[in-house]
């Protein structure tokens, strides 16, 4: 596009890569967990003396410099939705940019636009000068697509201290306690009896959310223990009266998740298994969630 006014050479930016929450350098796609807000960044830099010239024809010792500001705003194709998720002043010196998009709004494609702009009107006799607020003086495009990384087991940020929980555990497990549950509850979809509360203070907590391989370094034993504290839980949710191992529940239902979940363990019979030693529970329990 042309404009009536100078813009930013490509030559004043230093611009790095956007970066997720691994510390991985985005390339065409990034791992998502539904419900989850992906954080992303990248550090910019710009010359400021050089742009003054170039842009306003202003010396280093003019006694007025406009207002520059960052504004990164983004849009997925697939819910049409967009907005603005990070704006700040401009500095000299480098920037990170981080921001956080809405998980709950996004899917598929996701095009996120990086822009300088005019932060204010600004009088100039300087004929080629950017003058008016939110004029783009420098702009760029980065597509990207986010891909699930489950989604079967519902995941929510919350604060830990607000809830009087644990500040410094990583997660808990809310679930539907067996007394709770009907006939009809194992009918009705998974995620309105069981999820993952995370910790929003917790950056382990945020990495685990995007990590896609159990074996990844730091992160496998957390992950194994957490499994582990899924299957006791779901566990308990069968000692309920109302469960059956032989009913027909639709898959994504309670049942239908319990049902695969003890199967997987290698229990048909959830009497014969509560009846048996703990520490041969624990053994069929971590022998599931550790291999």
């Amino acid at each position: 596009m042309v404009r009536p006014y100078r813009v930013i050479n490509r030559e004043n930016l230093e611009l790095g890569p956007w970066i997720d929450m691994m510390g991985n350098a985005i390339q065409d796609r990034i791992n998502f967990q539904v419900g989850v807000d992906p954080v992303l960044k990248c550090e910019v830099t710009l010359h400021l003396e050089s742009i003054w010239v170039d842009l306003f024809d202003l010396e280093s010792n003019a006694k007025e410099f406009p207002s520059l500001e960052w504004v990164v705003e983004w849009y997925c194709k697939k819910t049409k939705l967009g907005g603005v998720a990070f704006r700040a002043d401009v500095s000299n010196a480098a920037q990170v940019l981080e921001l956080k998009l809405p998980g709950d709004l996004i899917g598929g494609e996701v095009e996120m636009v990086r822009q300088v702009i005019l932060k204010d009107d600004f009088a100039s006799t300087f004929p080629l000068a950017p003058k008016k607020l939110g004029s783009i003086l420098w702009a760029d495009e980065f597509e990207f697509r986010v891909e699930g990384t489950g989604g079967q087991v519902p995941v929510t940020f919350i604060s830990f201290e607000a809830n009087h929980l644990k500040n410094s555990a990583i997660w808990t497990i809310d679930f539907s306690k067996p007394e709770e549950l009907s006939e009809e509850s194992f009918h009705e979809p998974f995620a309105e009896h069981f999820r993952v509360l995370l910790n929003d203070q917790s950056q382990v907590a945020h990495q685990m959310s995007v990590a896609t391989n159990m074996e990844q370094e730091h992160y496998g034993l957390i992950h194994r223990t957490l499994a582990k504290d899924f299957l006791s839980s779901l566990i308990e949710q069968a000692t309920s009266e109302s469960f059956s191992m032989a009913a027909a529940y639709e898959n994504g239902s309670l049942g239908g998740q319990i049902q695969t979940t003890l199967k997987l363990a290698g229990i048909s019979n959830i009497e014969e298994f509560l009846i048996r030693p703990k520490m041969v529970q624990l053994a069929m329990v971590q022998g599931v969630a550790f291999k």
